[in-house]
């Protein structure tokens, strides 16, 4: 039971990577802060997402772990709806790398290698050719609130297939997967906002091992900043996790039984902290930079053994090629 909760894939906890926000010196934005898209741009952005992850307990010795992800993607706007600025996109990974260490096993992928992939990269492998052959259809608000995923059927049947799927529960279904594009996306608030002013998002995810996981985005409105001629909006993200073990009622108020043992996730502690820059006016995301700690107290149901989960994540989005947020550089747009 020991190897099956330190297996239970060293991912389960990790948060999504799109995740966007902001900070400003201005008091007021004039007006609403929106995305504004154009029939025929190319948006290309840079995620890179490093991960660090102990695990440790009275039975066990340290374990620790670590993750590279890199992604390049394409946003390519179809359509355009006039009044409401609601756009349907079409999001491309173009390049999808990994590298991880652990002492279960480490493997080194990149979609791009002409190297045939071995080991768990080959595991892996399936699913991340799928995501990088096609392309998946966003329908966004002008508030970057996601109202459709269209993912392909390829993507489907990789998830589906891909290792230890059935132990991921939503993280790793048609469902869990639209939840993590819009756990990822920028919502920004309905009305001009003022220095001060709050707003949130909430995401629940299932897992048949630790119950549910909801991860709730609170962002702060920090003002407008002036960055080389260009207002951002700027824009304070913080994440809140907590987990709900206990099985939920079934139909007739009963509570629903689980199909395998429990893994008890209390949250001991947890931080985070980052910007996000939005080019009011062009209506564009110029970066974002996350940063989260949580530790987590783990216990299998009807055991004593206990163990403690220690996990630093730090994530950056940028437009493509360029290393540090706030740069000169914008999001590049190419006309077709």
């Amino acid at each position: 039971m020991r190897i099956n909760l330190i297996k239970s894939r060293p991912f389960f906890v990790v948060l999504v990577a799109f995740g966007n926000v902001a900070v400003a010196s201005f008091v007021y934005a004039a007006e609403p802060l929106r995305w504004k898209f154009k029939v025929g741009e190319k948006l290309n952005y840079d995620m890179v997402q490093d991960m660090t992850m102990s695990v440790s307990g009275p039975q066990i010795p340290q374990m620790n772990t670590s993750m590279h992800q890199t992604m390049n993607m394409t946003w390519d706007v179809q359509g355009v709806d006039e009044k409401s600025g609601e756009a349907v996109i079409r999001q491309k990974f173009d390049r999808l790398a990994m590298k991880m260490t652990s002492p279960l096993g480490g493997f080194d992928y990149d979609s791009k290698s002409d190297q045939a992939p071995t080991g768990l990269a080959a595991m892996i492998a399936p699913m991340y050719k799928a995501m990088t052959d096609n392309e998946f259809e966003i329908t966004m608000t002008a508030r970057g609130e996601v109202k459709d995923v269209k993912i392909p059927p390829q993507v489907l049947t990789a998830l589906k297939s891909s290792p230890g799927a059935a132990s991921m529960g939503e993280f790793m279904s048609p469902d869990g997967f639209k939840k993590m594009i819009s756990q990822g996306a920028l919502v920004l608030p309905k009305d001009p906002p003022k220095k001060g002013d709050t707003w949130s998002t909430k995401v629940e995810m299932k897992n048949p091992a630790f119950g549910v996981q909801t991860v709730q985005t609170t962002y702060t409105y920090e003002g407008m900043k002036d960055i080389k001629g260009t207002e951002y909006a700027v824009i304070h993200p913080k994440l809140t996790m907590k987990f709900d073990n206990q099985p939920k009622p079934a139909a007739g108020g009963q509570p629903q039984q689980p199909q395998q043992q429990q893994v008890q996730m209390n949250i001991k502690d947890q931080s985070s902290d980052g910007q996000v820059l939005f080019n009011a006016k062009a209506g564009r995301l110029q970066s974002t930079t996350l940063k989260q700690d949580v530790t987590i107290d783990a216990t299998v149901s009807g055991h004593t053994m206990q163990q403690k989960i220690e996990q630093k994540i730090d994530v950056t989005v940028t437009p493509a090629g360029e290393s540090k947020p706030g740069g000169a550089k914008k999001a590049e747009v190419e006309k077709k």
